[in-house]
């Protein structure tokens, strides 16, 4: 069975691990990005005084950004027509990331 989430740039996935707290967002570029907080402020406030991107991923063509995961593996996944991730993979939407599962 697989599990997604799937990001936009007004439906961000927050995260927060007792320490820190941390954000993926579609940026206005169509970037999938990841971010973290530095003040309380965090991300309703100033990049690189309030929070910090941490890494970007970018994809030509990508319409949404999804993260999951499938058969034991977490996945980022890009839409890349407007059939999106109701299609097919490689053809409407592609596999950009993967890492095993412990």
């Amino acid at each position: 069975m697989a599990v997604f989430r799937e990001i936009t740039t007004t439906e961000p996935i927050d995260l927060s691990d007792g320490v820190g707290a941390y954000r993926y967002i579609v940026d206005g570029a169509g970037s999938l990005s990841l971010r973290k907080a530095l003040t309380p402020t965090a991300f309703d406030g100033d990049e690189d005084v309030d929070w910090e991107e941490i890494e970007s991923t970018s994809h030509s063509g990508a319409i949404e950004w999804r993260l999951g995961v499938r058969n034991h593996f977490y996945v980022t996944d890009c839409s890349i027509t407007p059939t999106g991730f109701g299609g097919y993979e490689t053809t409407d939407w592609v596999n950009i990331e993967t890492s095993k599962l412990p």
